[in-house]
């Protein structure tokens, strides 16, 4: 190719600050060892990784198997941190060098972190992910909100809660009722719910992030992931380590930004619909997280469609 495309550039970027200059053959391997080799396909992708690096490194175009080894590379190394208390988890001394922001968003993070709940059905039983944008509104998918309704998109009081402090080994009830559905987006996947009003000490609304979201920006999801063997085999066993619908925050970056949605490497897996997507420095919303499956692409709505639709329904 004649001069690598800004795809390529931050592909390999992303990679250089995931791993620093360790080989990429290395580097699989050391993690395989950790998060147990039936977790990995039978091919070596360590090697297409770093011959695809290489290519890309060299200003050639790099193999597509290479290219899906390298996301691969790169996914593998994007933890989803506990919380508790309050408290986020640390990330290990690799993951660490990749996100030097991770304390500074762990300070960011706190006065907010109760402000990020479970949304439940009548049941108990966990179906996404909402976040507080005023004392009585919390935004969601509104595929969530599809669940909870059976299509109807429409809610009452006592068919659904929203839990802001399900957290692991604290199960603390900080429950709300959710009482209807405020407005759906018809052109993207956002919903706005009424719940009871809170008191805005310990349950403050998140902050919009000023401007767009940028390529390679260091991001955060913030959610409940659930369980799900059959669309997400792979590596969950590792990350997870079997620890599922409670609050985590997942590190990692833009990977794109196009009108209306960003794309991201974050980890998540269903029930972090409608978690909100914060950047790492200031913990202010930068998205919402909307689709995606456990080792590829992740999508989320972007935070100027999210704002304009809170500023028109939300007060």
């Amino acid at each position: 190719m004649t001069g690598t495309s800004d795809r390529y550039k931050l592909l390999a970027q992303r990679v250089r600050e995931t791993f620093g200059n360790t080989p990429l053959s290395q580097a699989f391997q050391d993690r395989k060892a950790i998060i147990g080799p039936g977790n990995f396909p039978g091919t070596d992708e360590g090697k297409l990784a770093q011959d695809a690096l290489t290519a890309m490194e060299d200003n050639q175009d790099p193999d597509p198997r290479g290219l899906a080894a390298l996301e691969l590379m790169i996914k593998i190394m994007r933890p989803a941190a506990l919380i508790q208390e309050g408290k986020l988890e640390a990330l290990d001394n690799q993951v660490g060098e990749a996100f030097p922001d991770w304390p500074t968003f762990a300070n960011a993070l706190k006065p907010i972190e109760f402000s990020i709940g479970r949304i439940d059905d009548v049941s108990g039983n966990g179906l996404g992910t909402g976040f507080l944008v005023s004392d009585h509104a919390v935004v969601t998918n509104a595929h969530v909100v599809s669940f909870l309704s059976r299509g109807t998109m429409l809610l009452t009081e006592g068919q659904a809660t929203i839990n802001f402090r399900r957290e692991y080994k604290e199960f603390v009830q900080d429950v709300c009722k959710i009482l209807a559905v405020i407005k759906v987006h018809q052109d993207y996947d956002l919903a706005l719910l009424r719940i009871q009003p809170l008191d805005q000490y310990g349950h403050p609304s998140l902050t919009f992030a000023g401007a767009g979201t940028e390529a390679n920006a260091a991001v955060v999801v913030v959610g409940y992931p659930f369980d799900d063997q059959v669309r997400n085999p792979l590596f969950i066993s590792g990350i997870y380590k079997g620890i599922f619908g409670v609050k985590r925050a997942a590190p990692g970056r833009v990977v794109s930004v196009s009108p209306g949605e960003v794309t991201h490497d974050c980890s998540t897996l269903g029930g972090n619909s409608g978690s909100p997507l914060l950047d790492m420095k200031t913990a202010e919303v930068a998205g919402v997280h909307s689709e995606g499956m456990f080792m590829y692409t992740n999508r989320a709505i972007s935070v100027d469609v999210l704002k304009t639709f809170c500023e028109a329904y939300a007060n």
